[in-house]
């Protein structure tokens, strides 16, 4: 795509307006995206008035695109930091679907802090004038919340790395105050309701139970392979722990009558264990999340495909699974799961799941 204006015409860019405050802005871009943010931005009352000084400034402008071309922005600012993060080993050890989640916030950051000198950053009131910042979206407090984090790990990998001598905007606190997701599970009743419905295609089922059978991680679930299941049980390395740079942690689970009964019904079209309709492995574990929650949503359940491993661990403390165990079968810490078995297994919730699952 060639970005072009009345003055201006540059290849693989894209010009775009938008209004925020009642001011009218213009940013130039790279397209494909370099995760850098604009090259070039300017503001006005109206879009003739933005139009007026981009053609003023029409050698800025073509300067700052062969200036990000050669390779980045220059030293010294906060968006010169960003691109060497998300050019770092720590960076690329993130898995995709986090990257593709602070992508936005990446984005938020270039626009309102990109042209900040470091220097600027750690002089006294920089902190105060993000956490004002912050406030301001008190209506999204997770999104506020995750722009802090995401730029809080930003400057503080530029500690680590001497770019800067301290992080001004560590334990600002968050503004959701919303309850740990580990702790919530599918009841036996939404269990029982979901895959009886016909409407919800097979492979779907099948991926929903045999996370379900496991308590796999949907990430480990997509890429378990058959060489991956011997005669009584599964062998794999946790893929969390190989993209966080841990050292890795097998994920062992027994193969029971009813796992061992899903795994012999399930299609052998490919070297994954789960596949899609036409026989080929889920693209990628967002597509497999959300593939079941569209239809958990549709029938009234409001739960994340990942709880159901709060579901599993429900059902092996159910069935006499110590806490100590679960916690480490799980990755929980103890007290989570002594959280979970306080919450859900009594009496009659026991006799429903041995009924259910």
């Amino acid at each position: 795509m060639t970005s072009r204006s009345t003055s201006v015409a540059l290849p693989r860019t894209q010009r775009i307006f938008n209004t925020r405050k009642g001011r009218v802005h213009l940013h130039w871009y790279m397209r494909p995206s370099d995760g850098l943010g604009a090259f070039w931005s300017c503001s006005g009352d109206t879009k003739e008035e933005c139009e007026r000084i981009e053609k003023a400034q029409a050698d800025k402008i073509a300067a700052a695109y062969v200036s990000r071309k050669k390779g980045g922005p220059a030293p010294g600012r906060v968006k010169w930091l960003v691109h060497k993060y998300r050019t770092s080993s720590d960076y690329k050890g993130i898995a995709d679907s986090t990257k593709r989640s602070w992508n936005p916030h990446f984005e938020l950051i270039l626009t309102r802090y990109g042209s900040c000198t470091l220097k600027q950053v750690q002089a006294k009131g920089f902190r105060s004038q993000v956490r004002e910042f912050r406030d301001s979206m008190t209506e999204t407090p997770r999104k506020a919340d995750m722009f802090i984090q995401v730029f809080s790990r930003v400057l503080s990998w530029g500690v680590d790395m001497e770019h800067l001598d301290r992080n001004p905007i560590t334990r600002m606190g968050k503004l959701s105050q919303t309850e740990q997701h580990a702790a919530q599970v599918w009841t036996p009743e939404e269990l029982k309701r979901f895959f009886s419905d016909e409407e919800i295609p097979q492979h779907i089922r099948d991926t929903a139970e045999l996370l379900l059978r496991t308590g796999a991680r949907p990430v480990d679930a997509r890429t378990l392979m058959w060489s991956h299941v011997k005669s009584d049980r599964i062998v794999k390395t946790s893929s969390k722990s190989v993209r966080r740079g841990k050292t890795p942690r097998p994920l062992v689970v027994e193969i029971d009558e009813r796992l061992k009964a899903l795994l012999e019904r399930l299609p052998k079209t490919s070297t994954h264990v789960l596949t899609i309709s036409t026989g080929s492995p889920w693209k990628n574990t967002d597509t497999l999340s959300q593939g079941i929650q569209r239809h958990a949503k549709r029938l009234g359940i409001n739960k994340r495909t990942y709880d159901l491993r709060g579901s599993a661990l429900t059902y092996d403390l159910a069935n006499g699974m110590s806490i100590t165990d679960a916690a480490i079968k799980y990755s929980w810490a103890e007290t989570e799961v002594q959280k979970i078995y306080r919450t859900y297994c009594d009496a009659e919730t026991v006799l429903q799941l041995r009924r259910a699952i």
